[in-house]
């Protein structure tokens, strides 16, 4: 083999003698890609071509196979294609045994070539291979722990990190010939068209989402040229480049093709290709080398602590900040690039710490008091400081503002960023406790409900007095939940309206970044006036002022201008990124899209929602702000295209192992987990005056996610919030069926049983039985009771047992069960106490004094008992 060099400064280099053209843009887009585990290899069958069979001879590729199968047959071999032969000779002539036999001989127990050994030294997001052969099994050693899937069978899992190489083999594995093979365009085509082949789906998402390298042995093999048309389908389309490593020599026309789609073509081997990341990479690319480059601080950490892989890779979500290094930062953009950054966060797109260092945002008059807020919570060594308030007050900019400002005013302090994607906040924590030499550290989370419950437990592995952890939280979601679990130990600051005082700010801040001539047009004091008139929260009091009109006329008539329904059906799809809080994965997005049926090229109407589509800065999708995205799904979009927009996102889903919960990284479980949400799905069909419509989502996928405990639960807590109890309580049965130890199924589970006693004529031998059942589970889980989250039990056996039982005129049980349960709240509210522990109380404590049953639980209708409990 002749030596592959490197690139001239013509920009050309040789890959077997051969002239390849190869900008230095290209070859520093693959090798950064590379570095920053962005790139995943597509292995065809030029990839095994100088691995060794059993035999000692080379691995029979397609003409090679179906010329080995002739001779078997006893048919003479003219060069007919591999379709062709299967056709003839199985089953007809070589029966299935025989033919698995065959394929047996040739790619069991293959020897890997040294270049395919070579090419596992390095690290890489995914390895697909189309060969059924088992060299890469055989490598002895990987820069990465491998996990072989077989596509023919396996649902994907993508919850890897970077320490993991998924080893998919897309068209079957050679010794389980059971599950079945892929070898003709036929077949394949098949596959896709079936929709059941989930990695290749998955497959379809990554070609948005990361880099793909092929590496073929000619480019008319059927399946590669179809699967480039997969990776990059339209010319032009703005994805990314990918790059195919492949021995033809193209003709002009074919090198344009693929160039105009972005594919950049390296004529070569696999042999080269190794050659060439040995030359530009060095001899292996580990883990620990990928998360040094995605982060300053994982570097500096796994340079002084000699971390491993897993807690290398922890250390790329969290970011160190100061004030003097995000300015310099801010500082190093044009100025017409950080001006449209203002202008989309003065829109709704999410702040940055680039924007929060600038004179972008307003500094707030509540800011300053924010700020005293951040400096006394540091002193005194808080454990966690929460900023509370309503979605789209300005909280979260205005707590990066005052972080920022306090590392200025206290000689560049550093504080700690950790981001909501993170596989384990408790590593980081930890991570960051053994590795940063203070003895306080500032932490921020921006977030604090994308952790959900294990949050407080994570906050509380960290001793006390090493850290303050900052974060910020929606009033409804602290009083509904963290409150209960963080307020012994969380310093709060309540953060509320803007004030007369910011007016003049906020105006000059529109007027200096956003288009606005109705703002324009105005008197300064007419301006103030129009700014005041607004009553709601910062974001919609900008946007009427911009437009001086409604927030609610000014989003709705930004959506039914769009150009086109598959543009509205885009947009509907991103805002449930905003929604949910997770973002989506843009892979993702577009597979969504494509099956709800849209006409337009994903990428053509990306670019129309420029600016209303926004990124993320982890790469991720959302819809401007969740304000704006939930006045278009309560009250601009019909409700038949907001729930299709639902089950279009749910179905990307469709392709992971069950549970999924626990086969997706974490920012897409809080996706699931909000799609699924019986009270996401029955507020927004009551926002369109219909209970019911929720229901076709869930119908939908009664099948494919029959196997998903989370599903069968959230299906079954909405059909009881609509009263269809008996139908509720056969869903959770499911739910426990596909995931016996769900205690939130088991609790769910007992409060319908409760609800459908009270609803009995009468106190029979089934209604005691519903009763008997549903709490005896309940006081195993009041039993089992472990932190201060799981008083829920106790809480639903205060009000719909002791509910049930007056409903029933069992006043003497009913006693009997409200002073046990009131004794027992008033145990837990000695060390815990919250508003849902201090209503059940109170009301037990009035019937238990001769007040009678406050606030009756069931309403009667007809004489009928069809009410629900009050909670």
């Amino acid at each position: 083999m002749r030596k592959l060099l490197k690139p001239h400064k013509s920009q050309r280099c040789e890959f077997l003698g051969a002239d390849l053209d190869i900008e230095d843009q290209a070859k520093a887009y693959l090798i950064r890609a590379i570095r920053r585990g962005a790139a995943f290899l597509v292995l065809g069958a030029g990839a095994s071509k100088t691995s060794r069979n059993r035999f000692g001879k080379d691995v029979a590729l397609g003409e090679g196979l179906a010329e080995i199968l002739a001779q078997e047959a006893g048919l003479p071999y003219a060069g007919e294609p591999l379709r062709k032969v299967l056709a003839a000779c199985v089953p007809d002539i070589l029966g299935r045994e025989q033919f698995h036999q065959i394929l047996k001989d040739q790619y069991h127990g293959v020897t890997p070539s040294k270049e395919l050994k070579s090419l596992l030294k390095f690290s890489w997001k995914r390895l697909y291979t189309w060969n059924i052969d088992d060299a890469i099994a055989a490598v002895p050693y990987s820069a990465q722990r491998r996990s072989t899937y077989n596509g023919m069978i396996d649902k994907a899992h993508v919850d890897h990190g970077a320490e993991i190489l998924p080893v998919i083999q897309l068209h079957g594995d050679v010794d389980k010939p059971e599950h079945g093979f892929i070898f003709t365009d036929v077949e394949y085509n098949k596959a896709l068209i079936d929709g059941k082949h989930h990695w290749y789906r998955q497959l379809a998402q990554d070609y948005v989402s990361s880099v793909p390298i092929f590496i073929g042995s000619r480019l008319e093999e059927p399946i590669l040229s179809l699967e480039l048309d997969r990776a990059r389908p339209v010319a032009g389309e703005p994805l990314g480049q990918a790059f195919l490593v492949c021995p033809d020599k193209l003709s002009p026309i074919d090198v344009l093709d693929l160039r105009s789609r972005q594919i950049v073509y390296l004529q070569g081997t696999l042999e080269d290709f190794d050659e060439f990341l040995r030359t530009e990479i060095g001899v292996s690319y580990k883990p620990v080398d990928i998360a040094a480059e995605l982060s300053e601080f994982a570097a500096s950490t796994v340079k002084a602590r000699n971390l491993g892989a897993r807690s290398a890779l922890i250390a790329t979500y969290i970011y160190q900040q100061t004030y003097s290094a995000t300015l310099a930062d801010a500082a190093s953009f044009e100025p017409q690039v950080a001006e449209a950054a203002s202008r989309k966060f003065l829109e709704g797109a999410p702040p940055s710490w680039r924007l929060a260092v600038s004179d972008a945002p307003v500094w707030l008059q509540q800011t300053d008091d924010l700020l005293k807020f951040v400096t006394r919570s540091v002193f005194d060594r808080e454990r966690i400081a929460m900023v509370v308030g309503q979605s789209g007050s300005g909280k979260t900019t205005a707590l990066m503002q005052s972080l920022l400002r306090y590392s200025r005013d206290n000689a560049d302090a550093p504080f700690y960023e950790i981001r909501g994607e993170v596989p384990s906040l408790r590593s980081a924590l930890q991570l960051l406790s053994d590795s940063v030499a203070s003895d306080h550290i500032i932490v921020y989370i921006a977030d604090a409900f994308v952790f959900g419950d294990s949050f407080y437990e994570d906050l509380m592995s960290v001793p006390t007095d090493k850290m303050t952890i900052f974060s910020s939280a929606r009033i409804g979601e602290w009083n509904s939940r963290l409150k209960r679990q963080l307020s012994a130990v969380a310093k709060t600051f309540k953060f509320d309206r803007f004030i007369q005082a910011d007016y003049q700010p906020l105006i000059d801040r529109l007027i200096k970044f956003v288009p606005s001539p109705a703002l324009l047009r105005m008197t300064p004091a007419q301006r103030r006036a129009q700014l005041g008139q607004s009553r709601s929260q910062l974001l919609i009091a900008l946007k009427e002022a911009t437009y001086a009109e409604a927030f609610t006329k000014v989003i709705t008539r930004e959506f039914e201008k769009l150009g086109s329904l598959d543009e509205q059906k885009l947009l509907l799809i991103c805002g449930l990124g905003s929604l949910s809080r997770a973002g989506i994965d843009p892979g993702a997005a577009r597979e969504a899209y494509e099956r709800s049926g849209a006409d337009l090229p994903f990428q053509v109407a990306m670019e129309t929602l420029e600016g209303i589509v926004v990124p993320q800065v982890n790469g991720r999708l959302s819809a401007r702000h969740e304000l704006y995205v939930r006045h278009i799904y309560d009250s601009v979009a019909n409700v038949d295209e907001v729930m299709n927009a639902v089950s279009a996102l749910l179905d990307t889903f469709t392709k992971y192992k069950h549970p999924i919960i626990k086969n997706v990284a974490r920012l897409d479980e809080i996706l699931f987990r909000y799609l699924l949400s019986h009270n996401f799905l029955k507020d927004l069909a009551k926002a369109h005056g219909t209970a019911r419509a929720g229901l076709k989502v869930y119908e939908r996928f009664e099948l494919a996610f029959q196997l998903d405990g989370h599903y069968w639960l959230q299906y079954g807590q909405y059909l009881s919030e609509i009263g269809d109890y008996d139908e509720a309580m056969a869903m959770f049965d499911k739910s426990i069926q596909a995931y016996p130890e769900n205690e939130y199924a088991l609790h769910a589970l007992a409060d319908c049983q409760l609800k459908v006693a009270a609803r009995r004529a009468s106190y029979d031998a089934d209604t005691r039985e519903l009763i008997r059942k549903a709490v005896s589970t309940l006081l195993a889980q009041d039993e089992a009771m472990d932190g201060p989250s799981d008083h829920y039990a106790i809480v639903t056996l205060a009000h719909g047992h002791v509910g049930t039982l007056v409903v029933h005129d069992e006043m003497d049980q009913a006693r009997e069960a409200a002073e046990r349960y009131l004794a027992r709240i008033g145990a837990i509210r000695r060390f815990n106490d919250d508003n849902l522990l201090a209503r059940a109380f109170e009301r037990l404590l009035n019937f238990t004094t001769g007040q009678g049953w406050k606030e009756t639980p069931f309403a009667t209708r007809r004489g009928q008992r069809t009410g629900a409990f009050r909670r």
